[in-house]
């Protein structure tokens, strides 16, 4: 019988979570926040509306409905601000808001009659906004939770809702978790597992916004890696493109951003790093890709690479975001030519 072997796989490994990527998240998730929270204007701007004509909540707790009408549009005005302004506020605790809004709701629906409110529908503004403040692990427990306590604070009134309830709080949760899929693919390359082009442009922008000067950015080129995609196929060069990122991520600091920017090249975005700080870490970079013995094949013996390194810092806003890219690149067309595998600055 033939002794089966242990095969082994070069599948990238998940690399550590990164302080920007929530922020990042934020970004993309505060264009839905911003559908909802005008909305939510509307809906109460409504009420007041139907509460000061033709509908008014049972008299016993009409001061009670006014007061949390005032104070419902109080909150849904601080929320739109918040969005359209200081939006670092809300994305720093999305539960707060997911707190309030059920607060609120659940106080106005029986202010307003309970299992007899018009106004039992409504709540479910607040759980969409719910959902997507969110995290998609919370996603399906907060839909539940919301749902349960608007149910209760109706009385129960009729089935209908509660199925009414289940169907919108599993639609939500299902489109949320669609969303995040999509927006973690443009945070992270499928391959690698390094961060995107999209996110180091994102990250070098808020960089320059918190002038967290000087700012070096290093753009990495594999030197001879087409030779090794035509020579071995593609294929063997996924896996050196994957051992590579690690090679570098155990070369560079704890804060620095590792992009790829598109086939064997790489993006090294260094916040607070002077020129000689940022020659140190793109030398250290190069000599672990010179030192890795890249195994692209399990019937071939590995390969050895170099890389060439370009190096451009922005000491204040002097320099552009896109010329500090421009001059990165010019600095590797320099390493290239120069005779590769060397930092040039």
């Amino acid at each position: 019988m033939r002794k089966k072997t242990k095969r082994t796989t070069f599948a990238a490994k998940p690399l550590r979570r990164f302080p920007g990527e929530a922020t990042w998240r934020w970004r993309a998730q505060l264009r839905m926040e911003r559908t909802v929270s005008p909305i939510r204007i509307f809906v109460i701007a409504a009420t007041a509306i139907a509460w000061m004509t033709s509908v008014h909540p049972p008299s016993s707790f009409a001061l009670a409905a006014n007061v949390v009408l005032i104070v419902a549009s109080v909150v849904a005005i601080l929320d739109l601000v918040l969005v359209y302004g200081p939006s670092d506020i809300v994305s720093r605790w999305p539960w707060a808001s997911t707190a309030l809004d059920l607060v609120f709701i659940s106080a106005w629906i029986v202010s307003s009659g309970g299992s007899q409110s018009i106004f039992i529908s409504l709540a479910f503004f607040g759980l969409a906004s719910a959902v997507l403040r969110n995290p998609p692990r919370l996603a399906v427990p907060v839909a539940a939770a919301y749902a349960l306590v608007i149910l209760a604070c109706s009385g129960l009134a009729h089935w209908y809702d509660a199925v009414y309830a289940v169907a919108i709080g599993a639609g939500l949760t299902f489109w949320t978790a669609v969303a995040y899929r999509d927006r973690r693919a443009s945070l992270r390359d499928d391959l690698t597992g390094a961060f995107t082009r999209d996110y180091a442009d994102f990250r070098l922008d808020d960089l320059y916004k918190q002038r967290a000067f000087p700012i070096a950015l290093a753009v990495i080129d594999l030197d001879g890696f087409k030779g090794v995609n035509d020579t071995f196929g593609h294929p063997a060069g996924d896996n050196i493109l994957i051992q590579a990122v690690r090679a570098i991520e155990g070369a560079i600091r704890q804060g620095d951003l590792l992009a790829r920017s598109g086939g064997d090249e790489f993006t090294l975005v260094l916040p607070k790093t002077d020129a000689e700080t940022a020659a140190v870490v793109a030398d250290r970079v190069r000599v672990a890709i010179e030192t890795t013995l890249f195994r692209h094949r399990r019937d071939m013996p590995p390969v050895r690479l170099t890389a060439s390194v370009g190096i451009a810092v922005a000491r204040d806003h002097a320099i552009r975001r896109s010329s500090l890219i421009d001059r990165a690149d010019e600095q590797l067309y320099a390493a290239k030519q120069g005779g590769r595998n060397r930092v040039t600055m």
